[in-house]
């Protein structure tokens, strides 16, 4: 039989007062789901919700979230107790997502952010990068049964397959009146302790700055610091600027890619190479599909190599490559002007694409379509 939370105000002297459990109401049911969306570590430490009613084969899930360690979390709530439906409910949901590959499951998370109280993502692999350094997959998808209260059976079910390894916790909630509020306690069964595992999760706003002044630091003990800001400055004067581990990744709004793959923002990177005295240019896949010919005309000219992109990076589907060349500055002053034009070729092109792709389904396009101005890294 479940646990029945008991809850008394102490009035000093040792008297004490029962608190009166509140009744459930539709009201009081979409108030808690209300409250959840707006202060998401009532659900877990660290999670950030990234879906609302999400569509799946299964049919809509209520929450969808990534937690402190980068792994897609779905999240079932049901208006009162939680019963052995809601079990097989959710790991309905789970598998759906768990089937998709992990390019298919970008695009149905950037398809459907942005409703309903949660933040639209645009470029889903630059907002995972920034916040999850050594995690390259959502997977594998974990589970939360969020209810107010549960039944015997389903407490049952959920304590057997945690046992077994199956990634599934309930979460109940319970409703007290005390003194005109309203007082939320909530009872998590088969709670694990990721703190110890996961450790402090730094904001990804301190990442990204702990990133810059890592970059900076760098680049100040290679002696290279003109040669840097050279290289960066031509191409951050018409991009967006993301800060990576080696270095920056430029790019525009997000856009579609050909055949339905995942969206992209980013079609350059620069990066620091390991010797140190050369800088690594590199154009995304997604860049050659869109100046194919320029590219092939710049290869031998440039000495452009290619390589396999990171599993994160988004591929079209005649492109699988990312082109790149590495330069010491002297190199770099002899192709600067044609790595030039050919970013602004593709920064042309991408804004071309943008401004046609207004019918393509969860593409955000804007009137505004200047970037923003941004401060080089290492000045």
């Amino acid at each position: 039989m479940a646990n029945e939370l008991q809850i008394w105000a102490l009035d000093g002297g040792g008297q004490v007062t029962p608190v009166e459990k509140q009744k459930h109401t539709k009201e009081s049911e979409r108030d808690l789901e209300d409250a959840l969306v707006k202060n998401p570590e009532m659900l877990m430490p660290r999670v950030t919700l990234i879906g609302r009613q999400t569509r799946t084969d299964g049919g809509p899930l209520d929450l969808l979230g990534v937690d402190g360690k980068g792994r897609l979390v779905v999240f079932e709530l049901k208006r009162g107790s939680l019963r052995r439906e809601a079990v097989t409910q959710i790991i309905d949901y789970a598998s759906s997502l768990e089937s998709m590959s992990d390019e298919a499951l970008v695009e149905h998370i950037v398809d459907r952010s942005g409703n309903s109280g949660i933040e639209r993502i645009d470029n889903f692999n630059d907002w995972y990068e920034s916040r999850f350094d050594d995690q390259d997959s959502l997977k594998p998808v974990q589970m939360t049964l969020v209810g107010l209260g549960a039944d015997a059976d389903a407490i049952r079910m959920v304590e057997f397959l945690a046992n077994h390894g199956t990634p599934l916790r309930m979460l109940t909630f319970h409703g007290y009146n005390h003194d005109g509020k309203t007082l939320l306690a909530k009872h998590a069964q088969t709670e694990r302790d990721d703190v110890k595992r996961v450790g402090p999760q730094r904001n990804w706003r301190e990442k990204e700055e702990t990133r810059r002044k890592a970059l900076d630091k760098r680049i100040a003990e290679l002696g290279i610091r003109d040669f840097w800001n050279d290289v960066v400055s031509v191409f951050e004067e018409k991009c967006y600027r993301y800060v990576r581990k080696e270095g920056l990744a430029f790019g525009w709004r997000n856009i579609k890619l050909p055949g339905g793959d995942s969206g992209s923002n980013s079609f350059l990177a620069v990066r620091l190479t390991k010797t140190g005295k050369e800088i690594r240019i590199i154009f995304l896949p997604y860049a050659i599909h869109l100046c194919r010919e320029a590219f092939n005309q710049s290869k031998e000219s440039i000495g452009f190599q290619q390589e396999e992109p990171k599993k994160t990076t988004p591929i079209t589907n005649e492109i699988k490559k990312q082109w790149f060349v590495d330069l010491d500055e002297d190199k770099w002053k002899t192709h600067k002007e044609r790595l030039v034009t050919l970013a602004d070729a593709v920064f042309e092109a991408w804004r071309e694409k943008l401004r046609s792709s207004k019918a393509a389904a969860g593409v955000a396009v804007y009137k505004e379509i200047d970037p923003p101005a941004t401060d080089s890294a290492g000045e």
